[in-house]
């Protein structure tokens, strides 16, 4: 191989890993711009949306923004325990939620639920909750 056509060759080979880069920077500036859509229009929502199975810490867990307002305490406060939700549920709904979750995950169905639900300033609210 000559000089001239070893330098053709890595002259190719970088220009294709510069094509690559930049075919990654714009999958990654769609992917942020994606999100931020996806976060403003969640943060708009008049309801919490969330995605965990309450008496569970092996499930993905998401939460919106809108924890905090439905029931006082933060969202960290769920993040840092999955099983927190089930705490807040009032106790005399607390067994009949849970049976009907687990009844809903084991059978593949769709659950929709009111029960009630202790705040951190002390009130009970009504909720419906349905996945």
């Amino acid at each position: 191989m000559t000089d001239e056509s070893a330098f053709e060759s890595l002259r190719a080979k970088i220009d294709e890993l510069e094509r690559k880069v930049a075919s990654n920077r714009r999958t990654e500036k769609a992917l942020v711009d994606s999100e931020k859509r996806y976060h403003r229009l969640n943060d708009k929502l008049s309801v919490t949306v969330y995605s965990a199975v309450p008496d569970s810490t092996d499930s993905g867990f998401y939460l919106s923004g809108r924890m905090r307002a439905l029931t006082g305490y933060s969202e960290k406060r769920f993040m840092k325990d999955a099983l927190f939700f089930k705490s807040i549920i009032h106790p005399e709904d607390q067994n009949h939620v849970m049976r009907r979750i687990r009844y809903a995950l084991n059978n593949k169905e769709v659950f929709d639920l009111v029960y009630r639900i202790n705040t951190k300033d002390e009130k009970t609210k009504w909720i419906r909750d349905r996945a």
